[in-house]
Formats: C-alpha cells, structure tokens, sequence
C-alpha cells in the first residue's frame, strides 16, 4: 500500500478481529484498500502511521469503534463515528466516498455522540 498524498477520505468497516479499509481520492476513484488485523496492535499502529496525517476516517459505529477511534486520533488521523442505521451503502462505498459536494457531518449528543453524513 502506498501512502498517496491525493488520498482525502478514508472509509472503514470494523469486524472484531480485523477491519477493512477503502481510501480514495478527489474525484472518488479507490487508491487503496487494506485489511487491519487487530491481533497484533504494533503492526496495526505501524499501518496506521503511514495514512496521510490529517485524514478523515469514516467508521461504523460497531463493536470495536470506540478503541480503533483512540489508535486513529493518537495516529494523526481525523476520525468521524458514521450510524449503521443511516449507512444507505456499504461503509467501503456510502455516499460520501463518491465524488460530488463535500459531506455535511452531524452528530446527535445523546446517548453517544452518532455522526451521520450527507451530501446534501
């Protein structure tokens, strides 16, 4: 995988041994994919250190978000906590992965803070 400075979104679906991971660029096309294995955090925390700084990350909030948030943040990385229940797609390819206006992120603050995002 290939740390391209062209990636500006990064989309992530979290399993509870492992995550898969789609990031693309501008115009939406897929720059890389990657599957996280949990298992080993050293090596996750190493995959994670070559992402460009700054990127955000789309998770589901699943099993798993709350520690994969922490690792993402200490990483440099920007993560935003998307609700299953409003994905319309996969969380590898939802809406705001494709290329048109800049998503919008809202989130609710009780009982957790859920952010979805929209394109409109």
């Amino acid at each position: 995988m290939e740390t391209e400075t062209s990636v500006t979104r990064i989309g992530m679906d979290i399993h509870r041994k492992f995550s898969k991971v789609a990031a693309r660029d501008a115009d939406g096309k897929v720059a890389w994919r990657q599957r996280l294995e949990h298992a080993e955090r050293t090596r996750l925390r190493e995959q994670l250190d070559r992402w460009p700084k700054g990127t955000p990350v789309i998770l589901e909030g699943t099993f798993g978000w709350g520690w994969m948030t922490d690792e993402l943040k200490t990483a440099g990385l920007d993560p935003h906590l998307a609700s299953s229940s409003n994905s319309q797609s996969s969380i590898l390819n939802p809406l705001w992965l494709r290329p048109k206006a800049a998503p919008s992120i809202t989130c609710s603050r009780f009982p957790q803070a859920v952010c979805r995002i929209s394109n409109s």
